[in-house]
């Protein structure tokens, strides 16, 4: 079986196809058949008296905001509507470039030093990647944010590690997290307990997967009891052999989560490896009720973290922070969070989003017991004498579809 050409680019990204995810948030699919109208949280996005956001009320730094603040990640992780109160009110006006892939930031900074960014967006797991990728990221500095208080918290349980550079400073702020499992019609079968039930004969033609060598070769090597970032040549070419058996029970390899959502709701396929929660809504969409996805698996689930951070020397080192901060906020956050369909950082967070977003992960008070088995994944860097890199990763990914 071949599966679909990949974009060299897409990796890991938060965890998802970047395009299936940003069709997801343009479209409101996920929000819609969740019951969550788009629109309700566009309207509470800013629009409300948080009274502890923004720096219009003192509470970030005396530095001056405004002008212009520019953004590059991936789109709809701006949160325009959320911040729409917040920018107004700061005179700040947002000028935006978004990613199709992580390697679309190294591209961008290729003539050497920072090209005009302020805040530059992309996943926990991208961050190995962006540390030997040639970009320099600010070392932040957490007194002008106040708002990081808001997040210790989950920074603790999730791992502080994750957020810093090699030398220990943090150079990423966690803004939203979510996780993977397996994605399955509960009107045709119980739920999976175990992604190794996935490569049981009973599961022949009955699955699908995404065409994302990142998210694979990470779950597999999750799967397998060992980190995708710290992987040699035996353990790429055991997580392939794993892949293999998983690409063999395929019905098809598909190019987006739309796809997948497609081929669960008409009942092509049962289960999805490497599933996500807001599936069962574009099943819903199209008809089927009944797509849950379970992460409580024997060899744990996928956790992962979107994040920003702050090139070195941004234009305006006052605006970039005021906004990372703001998304940082107890109320802001989330909302901000909702809007792409993931869990909220900050404490409290998770109990103020809708209920058919918040049911899709673990709750606050689960959270210890979660990440002290699920820790957040982080994908191989752009450089190692040591490890595997994300590029050969991606090159064994297309050469396994083509020899099963």
């Amino acid at each position: 079986m071949s599966g679909n050409s990949e974009n060299p680019g897409r990796g890991f990204e938060f965890g998802l196809d970047p395009i299936s995810r940003r069709t997801l948030i343009r479209r409101g699919a996920g929000l819609a058949a969740l019951g969550v109208a788009p629109a309700v949280l566009a309207a509470c996005g800013g629009g409300g008296d948080t009274g502890t956001s923004g720096t219009g009320t003192g509470a970030q730094t005396a530095e001056q905001v405004g002008g212009t603040i520019t953004y590059f990640g991936y789109e709809g992780f701006d949160f325009p509507e959320v911040l729409k109160k917040f920018n107004q009110e700061n005179g700040l006006k947002v000028e935006a470039g978004y990613l199709t892939s992580v390697t679309d930031v190294p591209a961008k900074f290729a003539g050497g030093g920072n090209p005009e960014i302020d805040v530059l967006q992309f996943g926990d797991p991208e961050l190995p990647f962006m540390l030997t990728s040639g970009v320099e990221l600010e070392a932040l500095d957490l007194e002008r944010l106040p708002n990081w208080k808001n997040i210790e918290h989950f920074i603790e349980l999730g791992g502080e590690d994750n957020f810093q550079s090699e030398d220990g400073e943090i150079v990423a702020a966690p803004i939203a997290w979510g996780s993977l499992g397996v994605t399955y019609d509960a009107g045709k079968i119980e739920a999976p307990t175990a992604w190794q039930q996935l490569i049981e004969p009973e599961f022949k033609d009955k699955i699908t997967m995404l065409d994302d060598s990142g998210v694979n070769f990470a779950l597999a090597a999750k799967i397998l009891g060992f980190k995708v970032a710290e992987m040699d040549e035996a353990k790429l070419d055991e997580a392939s052999e794993f892949l293999k058996k998983v690409i063999a029970n395929c019905k098809s390899i598909s190019p987006s989560y739309g796809d997948i959502g497609n081929l669960i709701a008409s009942g092509e396929v049962e289960a999805v490896f490497a599933g996500f929660g807001p599936i069962g809504a574009l099943a819903a969409e199209a008809g089927n009720d009944d797509v849950k996805t379970n992460i409580e698996l024997e060899e744990g689930s996928l956790a992962f973290a979107e994040t920003y951070t702050v090139p070195a020397d941004p234009p305006n080192s006052a605006n970039a922070y005021a906004m990372v901060n703001e998304v940082l906020d107890s109320k802001i956050n989330p909302e901000a969070a909702s809007s792409i369909i993931l869990s909220s950082v900050v404490d409290g967070g998770p109990e103020q989003q809708p209920k058919s977003i918040s049911s899709l992960y673990p709750s606050e008070k689960e959270w210890e017991n979660y990440f002290s088995k699920n820790e957040l994944v982080q994908n191989p860097p752009a450089v190692s004498d040591e490890f595997v890199t994300f590029g050969e990763l991606i090159q064994r990914w297309t050469q396994i579809k083509g020899e099963v």
